[in-house]
């Protein structure tokens, strides 16, 4: 190719460029053709804006003539910014937010040392979908793509195509020209713009035509999953005729689309015949209007960045996938200050009218617009455009619930990553934004970009998206004066430092120069996309421009693939048997890893992809994500084996890690021993106790509702109401032993408790008084040390009659008794009956508190023919003992003596 007549190498840096129209004999530009619209899915109206849209099906598309147009988008040049006039006063010269604490690690660049960490995500699927020998050689490609469910779909200046998952090749594969033939109006299209929305579970395609005015045109899909027979719906909107009408047969260009609950938000800078910007605008086009099939619904918001009144430059709708939204938004650069972004809110999208806010003003860390990037095998640079924003995606933190707004632009930066117009290298500065509904805060924001004291690389139009987890893919084109023009990707944890950007990894390896043969600078696509999987809300995809081959660009499409799960360390135990079960399972995690669930998606159609669990031999009935190093598993063991079972977790985008031999399953525990300090006194405190079972919990239930989980439960203040019977069971993995008991006893002021001590005011005083040996608890006589029990049967009776026969003297002797206290402290009382039974009626004193002599005399004698019966009962100073006992040794009475 041949370079066009009349164009400088010169970088441009204004605008000045005239949009030129050129021939139809160029090559890939045939004479003007319009064939009707064939196939259609249902007969329908010439789409006008107002009326309905017109649905065919893949198929017929496909079978579509090679549809021609008047002009092609390669033969626009592109129009330039003005400069800026100021900066904001506020913006800190530094490379990225918050700043860094003094001693804080260096932002990351672009260095490829083997050493340095790479993007957090590793890179999965990654393929070359559209060239430039694909696409009618079109110049520049303009990438733009998407996943749904079970496929990609890529669009860009001169084709679209779709693939599955594993980069096969689907059922649509043609010009865009001919895919949007139905609506174009001869028209060459251009500027391809792909979303998959969530929410409607629908592909959404939007372009522009080559007309002055000219068209924004409108594909919609109509089911998530694309097949020979799935219909797309085609409409229009010609620039100036949406309501309200304006800007009269001027051009819009620089196409944004976002998609969100309620509407899409097309924006677009808008040119006049003569090439030059006269203002931004954006186009809300109501999703439900679409999704029936039309009329369509639209509103345009005119003049929302102007040279003279400041606004958005090339302002991007917003993509946003939250259920429970109620607000639009358009953002952009600030089109006359630097260090600064415009937002502007879009109130009551879902119903006409709605209505948007004036600018918002958010402060950046500077920027400035970048330079023309140098690429290895020529002198000609590649176009980095300037320092508009590529795109705008609004994420929840699917952990945290907060939603944040990222967006990336390219600038010039120094050799730190700060901002400056006098920086000699282009860097890739993204940011996040919060509270968007209220004040906006930029919560971080950090840079891309190569420290290199000389040859540094480049990092061009890039785009960024966070993943339910809270990491950030931030992907761009690459190039420098000793590099050919690839791809990269780089990005975040969450967990990271704010403000801090993962050094890049690259996805493309060029060994080609690029020069597309008419423009200086070198066109370049003015567009990537970054974008989270629907299913999942992890799983990340990037298209991106490269030079896959001499002079020739294509299109990349990459999986960038999450951090993997957090490895399972202990799932403890579960008792077989139990067709319902709760297990934790901890696991521990580094470089990102952790497991993960996108949640209940409230509001929302919900994600297809969760958190799953399997157990050799063990039925798993579901998984609970507690965070990212827990998860609980219900399980059914009924018929589980004993022993130990390995557990693995699989994260919704279906990389697994797995705990080997971490889970047992096991039987019952025995029986502990349970015990207790009773008897205990009132006021005071109660200890329970159970055996040690290892690995097992317990509970304990007892008198006055009590219940506990300690092993050794303590009961302080007891009262009357706790005395009763305790029980405690153990438990391991959901088995419970059968239960042990323990009577509890509470004693009142002054009764006696362990070790013979006393209550006294709640507490067991153990105390010996008389010092006797004997605690006072246990001491009839705690002030007399001759005694502390009443005393035992006295031992060793000996009795004589002295001379035999009447007048004789009856003598006794004895041995003090054993127990009760000591010999000096007994007294006895003798006493004797006529009857061996009766010591009480028949019985008389023969000697009273005689004592501690063990001997006495009677002078009675008994007449003749009958019998005298003697008793001796000792007595201390705690009452008497036991007179005498009956043949089988059980204690009788015997009469009182004085």
């Amino acid at each position: 190719m041949r370079r066009r007549a009349g164009l400088s190498r010169r970088v441009y840096s204004a605008i000045v460029l005239p949009l030129l129209l050129v021939a139809a004999s160029l090559p890939g530009v045939a004479s003007p053709r319009h064939p009707e619209p064939s196939h259609r899915e249902a007969s329908a109206a010439p789409a006008e804006a107002g009326e309905r849209g017109i649905s065919v099906t893949l198929r017929a598309i496909m079978e579509r003539p090679r549809a021609t147009a008047s002009s092609g988008p390669a033969l626009w040049d592109r129009a330039r910014r003005e400069p800026p006039i100021g900066r904001d006063p506020l913006s800190p010269a530094v490379a990225q937010w918050p700043i860094p604490a003094a001693g804080a690690a260096a932002p990351a660049s672009g260095a490829t040392d083997a050493s340095a960490p790479k993007a957090p995500q590793s890179i999965g699927l990654n393929f070359k979908a559209i060239t430039l020998a694909d696409s009618n050689s079109s110049y520049p490609p303009n990438p733009s793509g998407d996943v749904g469910p079970e496929q990609i779909l890529v669009a860009t200046d001169g084709r679209i195509r779709l693939f599955d998952k594993s980069g096969a090749l689907q059922g649509l594969d043609t010009d865009l020209d001919t895919f949007f033939d139905d609506v174009r109006a001869n028209q060459a299209v251009s500027e391809p713009q792909v979303r998959y929305d969530r929410l409607s579970g629908r592909f959404f395609v939007a372009a522009v035509t080559s007309g002055l005015p000219n068209r924004i045109v409108i594909a919609v899909s109509g089911a998530s999953i694309l097949t020979d027979q799935t219909s797309f719906t085609f409409f229009f909107l010609q620039q100036d005729t949406v309501s309200p009408a304006g800007q009269t047969g001027q051009r819009a260009a620089d196409l944004s689309l976002g998609v969100d609950k309620f509407a899409l938000y097309l924006g677009a800078n808008v040119y006049n015949v003569s090439g030059l910007f006269t203002a931004s605008s954006g186009y809300l086009v109501r999703k439900a209007s679409l999704l029936s099939g039309g009329p369509i619904s639209a509103q345009a918001f005119r003049g929302i960045g102007t040279t003279t009144s400041g606004g958005l430059w090339a302002p991007r709708g917003v993509d946003n996938d939250d259920p429970s939204t109620t607000v639009g938004y358009f953002i952009g650069v600030d089109i006359r200050v630097t260090g600064r972004l415009a937002l502007r809110r879009v109130t009551n999208p879902g119903t006409s009218p709605s209505t948007i806010s004036a600018n918002i003003s958010i402060t950046v860390p500077d920027t400035a617009l970048p330079q023309s990037v140098p690429t290895a095998g020529t002198t000609f640079p590649l176009d980095a455009l300037d320092d508009r924003l590529f795109a705008a995606r609004l994420s929840v933190n699917r952990l945290t619930g907060v939603p944040s707004l990222w967006t990336a632009h390219n600038i010039l930066v120094d050799s730190t990553g700060v901002g400056t117009t006098g920086g000699d290298r282009d860097g890739a500065r993204w940011y996040e934004i919060r509270n968007l509904t209220t004040t906006p805060l930029l919560v971080q924001s950090g840079t891309l970009f190569d420290t290199a004291a000389t040859q540094p690389r480049f990092f061009f139009i890039p785009s960024v998206a966070m993943s339910g987890q809270g990491h950030a893919a931030l992907a761009s084109s690459t190039s420098g004066e000793t590099n050919y023009a690839d791809a990269a990707v780089a990005g975040r944890l969450g967990s990271d430092a704010l403000g801090t950007t993962q050094a890049f990894t690259p996805v493309t390896f060029s060994t080609t120069s690029y020069d597309d043969g008419f423009s200086y600078p070198e066109y370049w696509g003015a567009r990537s996309a970054t974008v989270v999987d629907p299913n999942d809300a992890m799983t990340m995809w990037t298209f991106q421009e490269w030079a896959e081959n001499s002079n020739s660009w294509g299109v990349q499409v990459v999986q960038l693939v999450a951090p993997p799960p957090a490895s399972p360390v202990s799932a403890g135990m579960v008792c077989q048997g139990l067709p319902s079960a709760d297990i934790t399972v901890n696991g521990t995690a580094s470089g990102g890893a952790a497991f993960f669930d996108p949640g209940p998606d409230t509001g929302g159609p919900g994600y297809a992809a969760h958190l799953g669990a399997t157990i050799n031999g063990v039925v798993v009935n579901g998984v609970t994500l507690n965070s990212g190093t827990q998860v609980t598993v219900n399980v059914s063991t009924v018929g589980s084996t004993l022993g130990p079972h390995n557990v693995t977790i699989t994260n919704p985008d279906g990389q697994s890690a797995t705990g080997n031999g971490i889970l047992t399953v096991t039987s019952a525990p025995s029986a502990p021993s349970a015990g207790a300090d009773s008897p205990a006194c009132a006021g005071g405190t109660l200890h329970l106790g159970a055996s040690t079972i290892p690995g097992a919990t317990y509970a304990w239930t007892g008198p006055n509702g009590f219940t506990s989980t300690a092993q050794n439960p303590v009961l302080a203040g007891i009262t009357a109401e706790n005395a009763g019977t305790y029980s405690v069971t153990a438990s391991m993995g959901g088995c419970s032993s059968s239960p042990s008991t323990v009577d509890v006893t509470v004693l009142g002021e002054g009764g006696t408790c362990a070790s013979c001590g006393l209550c006294q005011a709640g507490a067991c005083v153990v105390a010996d008084s008389d010092s006797d040996g004997v605690a006072d608890g246990c001491d009839c006589a705690p002030g007399d040390s001759s005694a502390w029990a009443t005393p035992g049967d006295v031992s060793a009776l000996n009795v004589t009659h002295t001379p035999p026969g009447t007048g004789g003297v009856t003598s006794f002797s004895w041995s003090a008794p054993a127990i009760g206290g000591t010999a000096a402290g007994m007294l006895y009382d003798v006493v004797r009956s006529t009857a061996a039974s009766d010591f009480v009626g028949a019985g008389l004193c023969v000697e009273s508190d005689d004592g501690p002599n063990t001997v006495a005399t009677d002078g009675s004698a008994p007449s003749a023919g009958a019998i005298f019966f003697y008793v001796v009962r000792a007595q201390d100073a705690c009452g008497p003992g036991v007179s005498h006992r009956d043949n089988l040794g059980n204690p009788r009475s015997a009469r009182d003596c004085p």
